[in-house]
């Protein structure tokens, strides 16, 4: 189960900050919110 957690977590995280990288600083939350939400489900299609 602890794997598991791990995994997921560095999965999110990693791809919160790639999105706010690649977006820069200064967007609503709503931006980074449906960016992260597109990257994640692309991931996970994979």
């Amino acid at each position: 189960m602890e794997i598991k957690f791990d995994a997921l977590s560095n999965k999110v995280i990693g791809t919160a900050l790639e999105v706010h990288s690649d977006l820069g600083p200064g967007l609503f939350e709503e931006v980074y919110k449906v960016c992260l939400r597109y990257e994640l489900i692309k991931k996970t299609e994979l």
